[in-house]
């Protein structure tokens, strides 16, 4: 097979062995693995990012000097579960005294004023003596509200680094978005949010305690936004609502294998596909709820305690996801596409199955059906090449490993309802037709057992569904 087919992320069979004689999804794994080492954040742009966050706590200190306030990072780049063109998430909090009232966050509706928003004011003015007298920051200043002094203080201090800003505040959470021009980094800043770092640290426990979470999360962000469904104020699923849809997807799973007496699978693939088949073919969105609160439960939506959070007559097809820290909050309430989002879900499972269930479709990669490359990969594939080259030159003859681009995870899997007695099972990494079947080993791939739930006949297992 011409290697210049192959798709970033997989740059030689090396670790496949013979192409024709592995089982489908442990190919699946393979590359699954491969893409999130491929999508993990370098140290280059851990350092970018971190630099960034520090200079923009600086501002904000500098234009807030009061003892009490305080910035923190959460969503994606708390946890690092961020692909290379996420956001970078923060949150303000503020005394009360720099709190806006109600009134003001009413009318925080304010964008960085355009030529035209002038020009109804100072109508004697040419356009063009209208633009160089149009000043933005004494606009802003006249806004009271934190989220407008801070994009003042932008406008005036990084006037030369940013190339879009906007206050949205007209949406749920008022946020200030800007785009940092150096590092093409988008960042978004709200104020006194409770929740976003609290739910960081609690997805920091789920990936501790379920290491495929990682790299199911890098597979799945990037499906969602190769698809453009993954904006919430789009009506698409957000960075942690699909975490949190994954997390549910863990919970049950885990307690199905084990209510049936099976060792838990850690075969990637084979998890992508049972997430797919899960939200895109199983699921009762109308009826049915999540919670991942006492290792995970459905709850009815129409039940009489949880009608009113969480069912909508105008989109019944919506996804009723209980947060973690406010169990009458509905996460998933602002995805009104999730049919568009199901019907991915369903179009995605049903193309890898052609790859992965007899008779076998050949191809030269089975992920990328799913996942289209981009220039962006390509470029980071070659960076990651050269940097392992120059690693390799300057070890020692003697030094050296083996296994290129392993990746090692530790699972902790518990039973039941309980958090204790649970069994370490290792590891997750690119594995061959001889470690699926290794017998002297903890872990459990797919061999023919696991081949077998996805052959021609399929016999999908069926969840239960209220």
């Amino acid at each position: 097979i011409p290697t210049e087919e192959l798709p970033p992320w997989m740059d030689s069979y090396r670790t496949f062995g013979a192409f024709d004689r592995i089982p489908p999804l442990v190919l699946l794994h393979n590359e699954i693995v491969d893409f999130a080492t491929l999508m993990m954040p370098q140290e280059e742009e851990i350092k970018q990012r971190r630099d960034l966050t520090e200079r923009i706590m600086l501002l904000a200190k500098s234009v807030f000097s009061d003892d009490n306030f305080n910035m923190r990072v959460f969503g994606s780049q708390a946890t690092g579960l961020y692909l290379p063109t996420s956001d970078i998430d923060l949150v303000m909090y503020l005394p009360d005294e720099e709190n806006p009232d109600d009134d003001d966050k009413n009318k925080d509706k304010t964008k960085v004023p355009s030529s035209s928003a002038a020009k109804k004011k100072k109508k004697k003015l040419t356009e063009e003596q209208e633009m160089e007298s149009w000043d933005e920051s004494t606009f802003l200043q006249q806004q009271k509200s934190p989220l407008n002094r801070l994009a003042c203080a932008l406008l005036e201090q990084w006037k030369d680094e940013i190339c879009y800003l906007e206050v949205i505040g007209n949406t749920r959470i008022p946020i200030v978005k800007f785009t940092h021009a150096p590092t093409n980094l988008d960042v978004d800043i709200c104020c006194n949010q409770t929740g976003g770092p609290e739910s960081a640290e609690l997805i920091k426990r789920f990936m501790q305690a379920m290491p495929p979470l990682r790299p199911l999360t890098i597979v799945l962000k990037y499906f969602m936004k190769s698809r453009a469904i993954n904006v919430p104020y789009q009506g698409g699923v957000g960075s942690f609502m699909l975490q949190m849809m994954i997390v549910s997807f863990l919970q049950h799973r885990e307690r199905e294998e084990y209510n049936a007496g099976r060792q838990s699978m850690l075969n990637l693939g084979a998890l992508l596909l049972e997430f797919f088949e899960l939200y895109g073919i199983d699921f009762n969105y109308v009826t049915t709820g999540i919670s991942v609160r006492s290792d995970g439960f459905y709850f009815p939506k129409g039940s009489k305690d949880r009608v009113e959070n969480f069912w909508q007559p105008s989109r019944p097809f919506s996804l009723a996801l209980e947060h973690p820290f406010e169990i009458t909050a509905d996460a998933g309430r602002g995805s009104y596409r999730m049919q568009l989002i199901q019907r991915s879900f369903e179009v995605a499972f049903r193309t890898l199955m052609a790859y992965v269930s007899e008779p076998v479709q050949p191809c030269v990669s089975i992920l990328r059906n799913i996942l289209p490359p981009t220039e962006e990969m390509d470029k980071r594939a070659t960076l990651l090449k050269v940097d392992r080259i120059e690693k390799a030159l300057n070890k020692s003859p003697g030094g050296g490993g083996s296994g290129g681009g392993v990746m090692n995870m530790a699972l902790k899997t518990g039973r039941g309802g309980g958090g204790g007695g649970g069994r370490n099972v290792s590891t997750y990494g690119a594995i061959s037709r001889r470690d699926s079947r290794s017998t002297g080993s903890n872990m459990s791939v797919s061999s023919d057992e696991e081949e077998s739930r996805y052959s021609a006949g399929r016999g999908r297992k069926k969840r239960q569904r209220r």
